[in-house]
């Protein structure tokens, strides 16, 4: 197919035809965010509705990971290419990640101090915001990490 990689058309291929005993959802959760958002646009091109929604649950699942264990430079470059997607598949992936990060706790690490049912009721209501909201605090303390890696 013009215009798709033959990594992201095995992908789709393996969707289409799970291996014996894998799950559709297990083979999304093995592949990199990268291909996932390769894979992601792919589908789209494809109107393939069903693995979409998988890619943009699997694209959010991990982008939620990855901001709980302070990956943090992963963590703002996935950011920056849900921002990068056209509008509807951002708003499908930027609300899975929002759903999940405004149903499980704040990690203590971003907001200390800071009571999580307040804030995430805040959030709820106002879904772009806490997208943009991640993106800034992503970049924020990649910045701070590349600073004090230049320090030393």
């Amino acid at each position: 197919m013009k215009g798709i990689d033959p990594q992201t058309l095995e992908s789709i291929l393996r969707w289409i035809y799970p291996r014996y005993g894998d799950s559709r959802g297990d083979l999304l959760s093995k592949l990199p965010i990268k291909q996932l958002f390769r894979v992601l646009r792919a589908a789209d091109r494809l109107e393939m509705a069903g693995l979409t929604t998988g890619v943009c649950a699997a694209i959010s699942r991990e982008t939620f990971n990855q901001a709980n264990y302070s990956n943090t430079s992963p963590l703002s470059q996935s950011l920056k290419e849900i921002s990068r997607l056209p509008q509807h598949l951002h708003d499908q992936c930027a609300s899975m990640l929002v759903r999940g990060i405004a149903e499980n706790p704040v990690p203590a690490r971003i907001a200390p101090g800071i009571k999580a049912e307040p804030l995430q009721q805040y959030l709820r209501d106002d879904p772009e915001l806490l997208f943009f909201l991640c993106l800034r605090m992503a970049e924020r303390m990649a910045d701070r990490i590349a600073s004090r890696r230049q320090r030393r």
